[in-house]
């Protein structure tokens, strides 16, 4: 999984945007709602490396930082809180110091995660 994520900066910038659009939305939705824990982690690390070949603004420009919000605070699919925390842990690791101001945007979040009542969130 982190080898591919390695591929997809160089990958997806030969991308037409419609192509990369889709693609983020297919990350995202089985990132969120994928029913086994490495589809979750895979495309999570999917995500943050067509992060990194689309350019940081893509984390804004295709409301993949408010997709994940919105799935954390989903308080009903464990899934999706879970999923929501490895695309964090695959964004930090693949854009490094660049994912930095957003830290303090989900500290809140994952301070709540580690209280959460599902082991699997939680850990």
């Amino acid at each position: 999984q982190r080898a591919v994520a390695n591929c997809f900066p160089g990958l997806v910038a030969s991308l037409p945007q419609e192509a990369k659009d889709a693609l983020v939305a297919r990350l995202l939705r089985t990132a969120l709602q994928g029913e086994r824990f490495a589809d979750r982690r895979g495309a999570g690390f999917g995500l943050a490396g067509v992060v990194k070949g689309m350019g940081f603004s893509a984390l804004k420009a295709n409301g993949i930082m408010d997709a994940l919000k919105e799935a954390v605070e989903d308080e009903k699919d464990t899934n999706a809180r879970e999923g929501a925390l490895l695309a964090f842990e695959c964004l930090c690791e693949r854009l490094g110091r660049l994912f930095e101001p957003y830290v303090t945007k989900i500290l809140p979040m994952l301070l709540v995660c580690f209280g959460d009542g599902h082991a699997p969130v939680r850990d």
